[in-house]
Formats: C-alpha cells, structure tokens, sequence
C-alpha cells in the first residue's frame, strides 16, 4: 500500500508520501510521486493503484480540491457510481492551510483535529513519530522524514523514494 502524512506547523502545510507500489507478491519503486499540488491544496493518494489513480484524475478536475473538500467527495462518489465501480479502494489525504482532510473509501471526509495525519498501510507507525516529536524542536522536513523512515522499517508496503512538499 503506501504511507502518505500531512503536517501542519507554524502556518505551514506540508505533505510527503513514499515511492512503493505493492500487492501481495511484488513490490517497485515508482517515478512519480503520490502526491501533487492542486491550487491551495497538496493532495496524496493511497489505496489500489488503479482506484488511486482515477481519484487523483476526478480531483484535477474539480476545484473542489482547493475549495471544499465535500465537494470533491461528492464529486469523486458520483463518478465512481457512473463508472459502474462497485467497491472502491483509495483513500486521499487533502493538506491546506486550514487544515488536513481525509476522504476515505466511502467517500466520508474528516477534518482532522491534530496537525498531522496519514493514510495507508503505514500511517500507524507514522503517526506515532508525529505525535512523539510534536513537542521537540525538529524541522517539520526532519519530523516527516523520520515518520516515513520509521513506517518503511516495519510496513512492508512502504518505501521507495521519498517525496516532501511545502505548500
């Protein structure tokens, strides 16, 4: 799967995702990253390549993204309806200044209450370096970067390159 974390410090918003594409036999390194920038807006994906890869297209285009985060919910739902997708399997992490949002597989939205987040098969391991460096006095690079190094160590399904962004 994958580990993609949002982190919001000092009026910063940052988001940073692994390289590692896997299911149950393989795993690759992609060339791309899991996540982008869409207006005011860092959108990173998680979940079944495919699923993934068509959410992130349904999120280029609606301006949903960088407005309402509901919006692209609804949005992203009623295209997989049309499409005839009986179960969907991707889940993308919405990193703003005012905020980080989630929109799992059934398209339900949380505005999450901390200042950082993660999706994918890593984020339990990633949220736990979040939350015990909150009060060190790390860079926010330094803070993502170790919580991605910590998920790639014990998920299997994390790893590759790292990508980090600033908003």
């Amino acid at each position: 799967m994958t580990c993609v974390i949002g982190l919001r410090v000092a009026g910063e918003a940052w988001i940073a995702s692994d390289g590692l594409v896997s299911d149950s036999q393989t795993r690759s390194v992609i060339a791309s990253s899991k996540h982008e920038r869409m207006g005011a807006s860092l959108v990173g994906w998680s979940g079944t390549l495919g699923h993934a890869q068509f959410a992130m297209r349904v999120a280029r285009g609606t301006s949903s993204a960088a407005n309402r985060v509901e919006g692209l919910a609804d949005a992203l739902r009623s295209t997989v309806r049309r499409e005839g997708i009986e179960e969907f399997g991707a889940e993308l992490l919405i990193v703003r200044a005012d905020g980080i949002f989630e929109v799992d597989s059934s398209f339900g939205v949380t505005h999450h209450a901390d200042h950082f987040a993660a999706i994918g098969s890593g984020a339990a391991y990633a949220l736990g370096v979040l939350a015990a460096t909150a009060s060190a006095s790390m860079d926010p690079f330094e803070r993502l970067k170790l919580a991605l190094e910590v998920a790639a160590k014990y998920d299997n399904a994390t790893g590759g390159t790292f990508n980090l962004e600033r908003l």
